[in-house]
């Protein structure tokens, strides 16, 4: 009978490990996010678009995270000529 308690036991202790080791693992996970997050608010979809001659671009469809805010709530400066061909700048 003792034998059976002490293995009863022992999975107990096994589980509780477990899960300590599975909390811990998720702190940590949610920790680099968050710090991610706090260093770069803004992510792109991409850091170089190309787009169709003559065919309408919406910088805002390149924005894929904005941290703490909705992409509409960006500052975008420049414009794009889709009618030339050549770079146009945004910031």
């Amino acid at each position: 009978m003792a034998a059976k308690r002490k293995k009863g036991r022992r999975r107990r202790i096994r589980w509780s490990r477990f899960l300590v080791l599975g909390a811990c693992a998720a702190l940590v996970l949610g920790l680099f996010t968050s710090i991610w997050l706090l260093i770069s608010p803004l992510h792109l979809k991409a850091g170089e678009v190309t787009t169709e001659y003559k065919h309408k671009y919406d910088p805002e469809s390149n924005i894929r995270v904005a941290f703490l805010g909705s992409p509409a709530d960006v500052k975008i400066e420049g414009t794009v000529d889709t009618n030339q061909v050549g770079d146009d700048p945004l910031t």
